[in-house]
Parts: C-alpha cells; sequence; structure tokens
C-alpha cells in the first residue's frame, strides 16, 4: 500500500486542496499532485461539501481496481462498489467515520464493474483546509482478497479442528466414565470377595481342631483383613491421588492394636507424609500387617510397653523404623527360615525396598528403608 498517497494530503493539504475548484488546483502540475495520479495504490477524493460527498478525484490504480472509468465514478457516492453481500455493519462505521470527520480503516467486500468481488482494505481520512475545516476525504484502497480468503480458510480449518478435539473429549471422557463404572463395579466386587473370605476363615477357625491350626488361620485372618484394608482406602481416594503411607501407618497400627485389645501398649509416632504409588500399597501393607502382628504377639506377649514408629521420605524413598521394648523372648525377630520373615522379605522387593532386624538392648528394631536416600 502507497503510504505517501495517503500520508500526503495531511502535510501539503494547502498547498493543493486549497480552492473549491479541485481539479484546477490539480492541473497547476503540482508534483505531488502528480505522484497521487501515477501511484500504483487506488485512491479516489470525495468532497463532503457536496450533497452525498461524491467522488471528485479517482487515479489509473483505482480504474484498474475496479474496472470503471473515471467518467463513470466522478459525481457518484462510493456506495456502487458495494452489494447484497457487503457487510452492513461495516458500512455502517464507514459512515459513523465520515460523520464524525475521523479516519478508519476497515476490510469490506466490493464488486466490480463486471460483477467479480473483491476484499478491499480501505483506508479513509479526512484532509483539512488551513482553517482546520475538512475539505476533502482521501480514500486509499488494496485489493486483500488473497489475504482474506487464506485467513478465512485458517479460520475454518481452526473451527474444524476445535470441533474435532471437542468430539474426540467427549468421546474420551465417555471412555473414561465407562471405565470408571467399571472399575467400581470390579472394586465393589473385590471388597465384597475379601468380606466372604474373611468369614469363611473366622468359621474355620471358631471350628479348627488345633490350637496350631487356629493360629494358622489367625494369621491368614490378619492378612486379609490388611488387604481388605487397604482396598477400601485404595477404593475412597479421589481419582490419581497418591497413597500416604505415614498415615496409614500409624491407623495399621493402632487398628492392630485395637483388634487384639491391648491398651497396654502404648503407640509412639513420629512419621512424615511419603506417597508411594498405589500399586505398592498392598505389598507395603501386608508388611506392616506382618510386623506389627509379630510385635504384639511375640514382643508384648507377657505384659504391655512402647512400640515406636518412625517414618522419613524424600520423594519416593522412604525410612521406616519400627521399635519395641517388649520383653517377649523372641523379642520380634523372626528367625532361621520362618514364614513371616520370608514373606516380609519378597514384599519388600516387590516395592523395592529391603528390611533389616536388629536386637536393641531395650527390645528389638525393624527398618524398612527404600531408595538410595535411606
Amino acid at each position: 500500500m502507497d503510504k505517501t498517497a495517503r500520508s500526503a494530503p495531511h502535510d501539503h493539504a494547502d498547498d493543493w486542496l486549497g480552492s473549491d475548484n479541485l481539479e484546477r488546483e490539480m492541473g497547476r502540475g503540482n508534483p505531488f499532485v502528480a505522484a497521487v495520479r501515477a501511484s500504483r495504490s487506488p485512491i479516489i477524493i470525495t468532497d463532503p461539501r457536496q450533497p452525498d460527498n461524491p467522488i471528485v478525484f479517482a487515479n489509473d490504480a483505482f480504474e484498474a481496481l475496479c474496472g470503471y472509468t473515471a467518467e463513470e465514478v466522478l459525481g457518484r457516492n462510493c456506495r456502487f462498489l458495494q452489494g447484497v453481500d457487503t457487510d452492513p455493519d461495516a458500512v455502517q462505521q464507514i459512515r459513523d467515520a465520515v460523520r464524525a470527520c475521523r479516519s478508519i480503516e476497515i476490510e469490506l467486500f466490493n464488486y466490480r464493474k463486471d460483477g467479480s468481488t473483491f476484499w478491499n482494505s480501505l483506508q479513509i481520512d479526512p484532509v483539512r483546509n488551513a482553517a482546520g475545516d475538512v475539505s476533502y476525504f482521501l480514500a486509499s484502497q488494496f485489493d486483500v482478497t488473497e489475504r482474506v480468503t487464506a485467513r478465512r480458510a485458517l479460520n475454518e480449518h481452526e473451527l474444524l479442528l476445535e470441533r474435532e478435539v471437542r468430539r474426540r473429549t467427549a468421546e474420551f471422557e465417555q471412555a473414561l466414565e465407562r471405565q470408571k463404572i467399571l472399575t467400581n463395579e470390579v472394586d465393589h466386587r473385590v471388597k465384597n470377595n475379601l468380606m466372604l473370605i474373611g468369614s469363611l476363615i473366622r468359621l474355620q477357625i471358631r471350628n479348627a481342631d488345633s490350637e496350631e491350626l487356629r493360629q494358622s488361620l489367625d494369621k491368614l485372618q490378619g492378612r486379609i483383613d490388611s488387604m481388605a484394608s487397604v482396598h477400601r482406602q485404595l477404593y475412597e481416594m479421589p481419582e490419581g491421588e497418591a497413597f500416604d503411607i505415614g498415615t496409614f501407618t500409624v491407623a495399621h497400627a493402632r487398628q492392630t492394636l485395637s483388634s487384639f485389645g491391648r491398651t497396654d501398649i502404648d503407640l509412639q509416632a513420629n512419621v512424615d507424609s511419603v506417597v508411594l504409588e498405589p500399586a505398592k500399597a498392598m505389598p507395603f501393607a501386608l508388611i506392616l500387617n506382618e510386623l506389627f502382628t509379630n510385635a504384639v504377639k511375640h514382643a508384648f506377649a507377657s505384659r504391655g510397653g512402647c512400640l515406636s514408629i518412625r517414618l522419613a521420605g524424600c520423594g519416593s524413598a522412604f525410612r521406616l523404623t519400627i521399635a519395641d521394648d517388649g520383653p517377649g523372648e523372641d523379642r520380634n525377630l523372626p528367625r532361621g527360615r520362618s514364614m513371616g520373615k520370608a514373606l516380609v522379605t519378597r514384599l519388600a522387593r516387590q516395592i523395592n525396598a529391603q528390611v533389616i532386624w536388629k536386637q536393641t538392648p531395650i527390645g528389638s528394631e525393624i527398618v524398612l528403608s527404600s531408595g538410595q536416600e535411606y
């Protein structure tokens, strides 16, 4: 777009638009006027002092753009370039700008003499005389059909893409909802199955013929209850939430003491909030069940005492220490190739952890650690 043709009339209005006879003034050989005539940017000039603000000048570039000769457009309002698909709102904006004697730049859908159409980047500027009154309006134009067409094609493509994204998002949400319903149904059935298994084991304990069998079934019952507890907590957690082993460890210790009716054991806990991925929650819970149950049955077999829990973590690494001051003969330390020790060792491997049993001067200590930091 020819910026000189647009801006110069503001700077030199008194030089060539100071009189009422524009054609006579243009004929004096003014070099700026000659430049406007020769400009490759289509330009027209209108006279707002005449009725209907008619065109009083049109250069050759305008004739080439619209197909009209100067004789065909002089004395007419430039609305003849409008047609059925010209935006009325855009036309009203032009009228308002002319009425207010202010500049405006706008894209307008126009028609040529032969009926073909084009997008016109139209800029209209008022030209004032020495007294500050508007003598003329200068309108420069530029064919931006390719740019508008490309922009509209891009907008249409973005609209189609947005619709496709919405459609696929809706399908994905529906699939997630179906998956959620299925997961809830599976969780419900697992919970019911665990309850049924627990009931069958309790019935078997009552009918057991020997104390050894009752103790074995009792251990199995504890493991089933521990699994059910973890499953219930995982089921109630919001979707995507991590499993807090700090909170769970303390709760599980209290539950174990309560189930054995051991009010004579003082539980002392100092735990951090350590998160574990849900897939490792079940092995971790089974480890706790073995350690807490052994503490109650062996370390505190003859009297109560203090059961201490310490948990520290950094990221996914943690160090869990369970210590007791019980006088039990075995000091809560599995010996040899006991099933409990083998089970804890295997479960620890599943959560990438290691377990160490220690004898202390006042009792026993078990350390479960995961990660290089610990």
